[in-house]
């Protein structure tokens, strides 16, 4: 297992970099303004610039999510060294749970440190910066839904396809479709959009992912 997990580690170090650089750009961009123009901040707003720009790391981590799963099984069968590792005394189930820990392993790195930032910055220091608890688990809950179905959608599509980026770029049309079409809801629906955005983004990326799952299971093809 230990082997395996070394090798997708490889497999997702392009990802991986990207995201780096991703994340890291706003905050050098951040941290550069603060320094230009620290004279004429008040400490207490830096806070939600702060909190604003780890909210656009979150969005990021979607994105790498949709890159992780569209690359976890289409790039093998792309690259051809899904012949070479079908030739391996290793089953379909362990090359799965490789695959899925490791990028769970890369996603949690990236939120911790995001979500680390966050909390830091909406300490309630000044009245702006301060969330209140249900506020902060409602958004922590969007996260972990967006991220699954991007994820999720992506590893179905790259199930079956041998093109990580399409597989990608599907699961993240569909994850702009469940975050927009609680928008069709009428006024008097019982459940806030966002919640709804939230259940559906969750349910939806259960069902891919147990669909990819049992695809690429069962089909002959490495």
């Amino acid at each position: 297992m230990i082997a395996l997990m070394k090798k997708d580690w490889r497999l997702f170090r392009v990802p991986v970099v990207g995201g780096i650089v991703l994340h890291l750009i706003p905050y050098f961009i951040f941290g550069f303004i603060t320094w230009w123009t620290w004279n004429s901040l008040a400490q207490p707003q830096l806070g939600p610039q702060l909190a604003t720009i780890s909210t656009a790391g979150f969005g990021i981590i979607i994105i790498i999510a949709a890159a992780l799963g569209g690359a976890a099984l289409a790039q093998e069968r792309r690259d051809r060294s899904a012949d070479f590792q079908a030739m391996l005394p290793v089953s379909r189930a362990q090359i799965i749970t490789s695959k899925v820990l490791v990028s769970a392993l890369i996603l949690l790195a990236f939120a911790i440190f995001d979500i680390s930032i966050f909390l830091l910055a909406t300490q309630p220091v000044h009245p702006s910066t301060e969330i209140s608890p249900p506020d902060r688990v409602e958004m922590f809950q969007m996260l972990i839904s967006f991220t699954l179905l991007a994820f999720s959608a992506a590893w179905l599509g790259g199930s079956f396809l041998s093109s990580p980026a399409i597989a990608a770029s599907a699961s993240l049309a569909l994850l702009l479709i469940s975050v927009l079409w609680p928008n069709l809801l009428p006024n008097s629906f019982p459940i806030r959009e966002d919640q709804v955005a939230t259940w559906t983004a969750l349910v939806l990326g259960w069902i891919c992912f147990v669909a990819g799952t049992i695809y690429y299971l069962k089909r002959i093809k490495p």
